[in-house]
């Protein structure tokens, strides 16, 4: 089927069609998981970059992935074709087949469709934008930053673009669609104050990578949530809904973003390079004679001064 890697947006070098793929010697610093490195850092230098196993996969995040592909389809060709259909039932049969014990492809099937009935309003409303583009810029030699973004939106314009390249210049708002279980989406006022550290941050990262990179002015991000439907008959009961919640990109938020970005890209330069160093960072004792190579030569070959 074609575009199948567009899917598999949980392999940790998704790349979508027509990008370049990750160089192995570079180290890339996800902006999805940026904030786990304040948070969650020692799983974070095990799983980032040493490679460990960590999170595979689940019911919840193969149907997110779904719904995911079905925006881009619809936003980019107007339309869900039999074809994408088909390729995304095939996708949730082999995510159960590769995990059988967290992912149930029938469970999927139940959960999408009302979802994305609330989704595809959603878009309907908002019409257009670039889905999907991979951005990325270098932070330090043989260290990047960057990510996918679900949607660079244009202020005032519902024409769909196909290139990043097209953005430049402009002025947009960036959409992330993040699915949920939870219903307080759906029975409270929203705030500012309900899109989390780990969602804001991961805005940011690619509000200021498009500053940065491609001179595209980001003034709004969003945080757009697709409530699961809980049918009658369950202890709760309630529709599949959608509720963006709103946060305006300021300086004083760039330079912030810019700060943990560098902070990040200085301590992996010296987890690599440094060895006697890992166990502090890491904040791990068992890493204390750790001296692993690690496949990363760019950033072996680039040693300066910090």
């Amino acid at each position: 089927m074609p575009h199948r890697h567009k899917l598999n947006k949980l392999d940790y070098h998704y790349v979508p069609e027509g990008q370049p793929l990750p160089d192995p010697e570079s180290f890339r610093i996800q902006a999805s998981g940026i904030s786990d490195f304040i948070y969650r850092t020692n799983a974070w230098y095990r799983e980032k970059i040493l490679g460990e196993k960590g999170f595979e996969g689940s019911t919840s995040s193969v149907s997110g992935t779904a719904v995911h592909w079905a925006a881009q389809c619809y936003i980019m060709e107007g339309t869900i074709s039999p074809e994408n259909k088909q390729e995304m039932y095939d996708y949730m049969d082999e995510q159960q087949a590769k995990f059988p014990d967290q992912v149930d492809a029938q469970e999927c099937r139940n959960r999408i469709t009302p979802m994305w009935q609330a989704l595809r309003e959603y878009i309907n409303q908002n019409p257009g934008g670039l889905c999907e583009p991979m951005v990325e810029m270098e932070v330090l030699p043989g260290i990047t930053v960057g990510g996918s973004i679900d949607r660079i939106k244009p202020i005032g314009d519902t024409k769909v673009y196909t290139d990043i390249e097209q953005l430049r210049g402009k002025t947009v708002e960036i959409d992330d669609w993040k699915t949920t279980s939870k219903k307080y989406a759906s029975e409270k006022t929203i705030t500012q104050s309900d899109m989390s550290t780990g969602y804001e941050w991961q805005l940011l990262v690619y509000a200021y990578v498009l500053k940065k990179k491609y001179d595209i002015t980001v003034l709004n991000m969003r945080d757009v949530f697709i409530t699961r439907e809980h049918p009658p008959g369950k202890t709760k009961s309630y529709p599949a809904t959608v509720v963006p919640i709103h946060k305006p990109v300021t300086q004083e938020s760039l330079d912030f973003i810019e700060s943990i970005i560098e902070l990040v890209a200085y301590s992996v330069r010296e987890f690599v390079i440094n060895p006697s160093y890992r166990y502090l960072l890491a904040q791990d004792m068992r890493l204390k004679d750790n001296n692993t190579i690690l496949p990363f030569t760019k950033i072996y070959g680039k040693e300066e001064e910090i």
